[in-house]
């Protein structure tokens, strides 16, 4: 009897303040009540008929009833909703820190990456004493492309390659600052870290498309954990406040699994009754929609919440103020300094045929703040990228030639002659 009142769809309203999504879902859950009501009743009708001993087999069969109905569903092929999820350890090689940002472990080498006692993907350790008055010096700055993601190995990463090429006309030394998840937050950061004893001709900022997203949290965003997930580390909230999971419950949400309740969908027969009482739903709301009774009307939330998420739609959530604000930022800390901020627009595969409108917005940003742009869409073709949307070895090559041909003849005249910086 308790369990038919609970499933009452008004009583679900009262209990969790929300109106359910549908129609449909109102009768379903009716339905079921009545079914649950009916078979309390029968039991009752027959009470005097039922011993310990029946109800004692008829609770034994009701518990086998679950893993037959399991096993004959896993025989059909049918998979449940939700996995049973194991967390797992953190992975040591990467570092997660909110002061200092994404980086990689120096003491757990990755095969065939160096990386430096900073933490970064490079064989330049950032030291003063290496900023050579006779070498071309530049600080690359950037994501998981300036880290050389979908190259082999590091010598064939696109800042490598250029160092390369740059040193056949001129001793170059490039520092390569790039780690996967990363904006113009840390690469600010970095910035103001590495530039005073570095003292680089160059800033060479590559931006890609998520970045606009990247910018909306602090540093270190993502957990890495040893399966090779990467995981956000922080939940935006309708108010735009930003809140900090913990390992776990940043690796559950990922898997789907956001509240206790979500496991119970690890079974293939609560998955089976949900989604086949969900069709049914769905089926009556069709109906109920064509004989024009009433539309579906979308789900109310909590007071206030409705509220929230109209004003956070109309803020600009993309990160645009964000993004412009941040490389106002690095901009303006460079100020009078004869170091030059050179912006590369990294394309995705679909900007070499159209750009993307975050490709355009980030166009318009560097143009309102003055900053120097270099593209290289032209540069790259739709077979230079991997499944995973990085290049491969054939684009970091092309990448390399590409700022060769447009940065060398701009470096001579940046970097002249004695230059003592």
């Amino acid at each position: 009897m308790t369990l038919s009142f609970l499933v009452n769809p008004w009583v679900l309203e009262w209990v969790t303040g929300r109106t359910l999504i549908s129609v449909g879902w109102r009768l379903v859950l009716l339905a079921l009540q009545t079914f649950i009501l009916s078979l309390g009743l029968l039991l009752l009708w027959f009470r005097d008929c039922l011993g310990l001993k029946e109800l004692g087999l008829l609770a034994v069969t009701l518990l086998l009833c679950l893993p037959l109905g399991e096993g004959l569903l896993a025989l059909l092929g049918i998979a449940p909703a939700r996995q049973f999820v194991r967390v797992p350890p953190l992975d040591p090689q990467a570092i997660t820190d909110e002061k200092t940002g994404q980086r990689n472990n120096p003491h757990y080498p990755v095969s065939g990456w160096p990386i430096n006692p900073d933490g970064f993907a490079d064989f330049h350790a950032f030291v003063a004493g290496q900023n050579d008055p006779d070498a071309w010096r530049i600080l690359l700055l950037g994501d998981s492309f300036a880290g050389g993601a979908g190259a082999p190995n590091f010598e064939q990463s696109f800042g490598n390659l250029l160092e390369k090429e740059l040193t056949r006309k001129k001793k170059t030394i490039i520092w390569k600052t790039g780690v996967p998840g990363i904006g113009q937050r840390q690469e600010l950061y970095v910035l103001r870290e590495y530039y005073p004893k570095l003292q680089p001709h160059l800033i060479l900022l590559c931006f890609y498309e998520n970045d606009f997203g990247d910018n909306l949290f602090p540093m270190g965003q993502y957990y890495v954990f040893k399966d090779g997930s990467w995981v956000h580390r922080y939940d935006r909230l309708p108010n735009g406040q930003v809140n900090t999971l913990s390992p776990e419950e940043a690796y559950l949400r990922a898997k789907g699994i956001r509240t206790r309740g979500d496991y119970l969908f690890v079974s293939r027969v609560i998955s089976f009754s949900y989604n086949s009482l969900n069709r049914v739903a769905d089926r009556i709301d069709g109906l109920w929609a064509t004989i024009g009774a009433k539309q579906r009307q979308p789900p109310v939330g909590q007071p206030g919440e409705a509220r929230s998420a109209a004003v956070a739609s109309k803020e600009n959530i993309s990160g645009f103020e964000e993004t412009r604000d941040l490389l106002r930022q690095i901009k303006s800390y460079l100020g009078a300094s004869p170091s030059r901020l050179v912006m590369v627009l990294i394309p995705s595969s679909s900007d070499l045929s159209q750009p993307s409108a975050a490709y355009a917005d980030a166009l318009k940003i560097a143009a309102e703040l003055g900053i120097e742009t270099v593209e290289i869409r032209d540069a790259l073709d739709s077979k230079d990228y991997r499944g995973d949307g990085h290049w491969n070895s054939s684009g970091h090559r092309k990448v390399a030639r590409r700022l060769k041909e447009v940065l060398e003849g701009r470096l001579t005249a940046w970097s002249p002659a004695g230059d003592t910086r």
